[in-house]
Protein backbone atom coordinates (compact mmCIF):
# COMPACT_ATOMS: atom_id res chain seq x y z
CA UNK A 1 0.00 0.00 0.00
CA UNK A 2 0.57 3.41 -0.52
CA UNK A 3 1.84 5.89 2.29
CA UNK A 4 -1.32 7.37 3.75
CA UNK A 5 -3.74 4.78 2.30
CA UNK A 6 -5.95 2.52 4.86
CA UNK A 7 -6.85 -1.10 3.95
CA UNK A 8 -10.47 0.09 3.60
CA UNK A 9 -9.59 2.57 0.93
CA UNK A 10 -7.58 -0.12 -0.77
CA UNK A 11 -10.57 -2.57 -0.58
CA UNK A 12 -12.93 0.08 -1.71
CA UNK A 13 -11.09 1.31 -4.83
CA UNK A 14 -10.41 -1.90 -6.17
CA UNK A 15 -13.86 -2.98 -5.32
CA UNK A 16 -14.85 0.11 -7.89
CA UNK A 17 -12.65 -0.96 -10.40
CA UNK A 18 -13.50 -4.64 -10.17
CA UNK A 19 -17.11 -3.36 -10.21
CA UNK A 20 -16.10 -0.48 -13.75
CA UNK A 21 -14.40 -3.90 -15.27
CA UNK A 22 -17.48 -6.05 -14.50
CA UNK A 23 -20.12 -3.29 -16.58
CA UNK A 24 -17.12 -2.50 -19.59
CA UNK A 25 -16.35 -6.75 -19.80
CA UNK A 26 -20.15 -8.20 -18.91
CA UNK A 27 -18.10 -12.10 -20.38
CA UNK A 28 -15.34 -11.56 -17.76
CA UNK A 29 -17.60 -10.95 -15.23
CA UNK A 30 -19.65 -14.08 -16.09
CA UNK A 31 -16.45 -16.24 -16.13
CA UNK A 32 -15.30 -15.01 -12.54
CA UNK A 33 -18.39 -15.26 -10.99
CA UNK A 34 -18.77 -18.91 -12.71
CA UNK A 35 -15.22 -19.80 -11.53
CA UNK A 36 -15.92 -18.39 -7.94
CA UNK A 37 -18.98 -20.97 -7.26
CA UNK A 38 -17.06 -23.61 -8.97
CA UNK A 39 -14.45 -23.88 -6.23
CA UNK A 40 -12.93 -22.54 -3.29
CA UNK A 41 -10.46 -19.86 -3.08
CA UNK A 42 -7.39 -22.15 -2.43
CA UNK A 43 -7.80 -23.87 -6.01
CA UNK A 44 -9.21 -20.95 -8.35
CA UNK A 45 -5.91 -20.26 -9.63
CA UNK A 46 -5.76 -23.98 -10.73
CA UNK A 47 -9.00 -24.17 -12.00
CA UNK A 48 -8.07 -21.24 -14.10
CA UNK A 49 -4.87 -22.37 -15.40
CA UNK A 50 -6.37 -25.52 -16.60
CA UNK A 51 -9.51 -24.32 -18.72
CA UNK A 52 -6.93 -21.66 -19.82
CA UNK A 53 -5.04 -23.97 -21.58
CA UNK A 54 -7.02 -26.42 -23.11
CA UNK A 55 -11.14 -24.63 -23.10
CA UNK A 56 -11.85 -26.88 -25.43
CA UNK A 57 -11.91 -29.98 -23.36
CA UNK A 58 -14.33 -29.74 -20.18
CA UNK A 59 -15.15 -33.50 -20.49
CA UNK A 60 -11.33 -34.45 -18.96
CA UNK A 61 -11.20 -31.09 -17.42
CA UNK A 62 -13.40 -31.97 -14.08
CA UNK A 63 -11.39 -35.64 -13.05
CA UNK A 64 -8.28 -34.18 -13.96
CA UNK A 65 -8.21 -31.12 -11.91
CA UNK A 66 -9.85 -33.25 -9.58
CA UNK A 67 -6.55 -35.40 -9.35
CA UNK A 68 -4.14 -32.71 -10.30
CA UNK A 69 -5.15 -30.71 -7.36
CA UNK A 70 -6.50 -33.60 -5.13
CA UNK A 71 -9.62 -31.48 -4.92
CA UNK A 72 -11.91 -33.32 -2.73
CA UNK A 73 -13.58 -30.19 -0.96
CA UNK A 74 -16.94 -32.27 -0.37
CA UNK A 75 -17.47 -32.85 -4.46
CA UNK A 76 -15.67 -32.90 -7.88
CA UNK A 77 -16.33 -30.21 -9.83
CA UNK A 78 -19.36 -31.13 -12.37
CA UNK A 79 -18.53 -31.54 -15.85
CA UNK A 80 -21.63 -29.36 -16.39
CA UNK A 81 -20.32 -26.80 -14.44
CA UNK A 82 -16.65 -27.29 -16.51
CA UNK A 83 -18.17 -27.42 -19.54
CA UNK A 84 -20.05 -23.37 -18.40
CA UNK A 85 -16.42 -22.38 -17.20
CA UNK A 86 -15.09 -23.54 -20.59
CA UNK A 87 -17.66 -21.76 -22.69
CA UNK A 88 -17.61 -18.65 -20.34
CA UNK A 89 -13.79 -18.06 -20.78
CA UNK A 90 -13.86 -18.45 -24.28
CA UNK A 91 -16.37 -16.33 -24.53
CA UNK A 92 -14.38 -13.66 -22.48
CA UNK A 93 -11.74 -14.58 -24.74
CA UNK A 94 -13.68 -13.20 -27.69
CA UNK A 95 -14.71 -10.12 -25.87
CA UNK A 96 -11.03 -9.15 -25.08
CA UNK A 97 -10.13 -9.50 -28.45
CA UNK A 98 -12.36 -7.55 -30.01
CA UNK A 99 -11.88 -4.81 -27.27
CA UNK A 100 -8.28 -5.07 -28.72
CA UNK A 101 -9.27 -5.25 -32.07
CA UNK A 102 -11.26 -1.73 -31.33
Amino acid sequence: MRPGRTPLEVANAQQATDEQHGSDYPAYAEYRALLHLAVGLDYRWGLNSMVSANPDDHMNLSADFAHKYKYTDCRVVPIATIERLCRAYQEMVRENDAAKAA
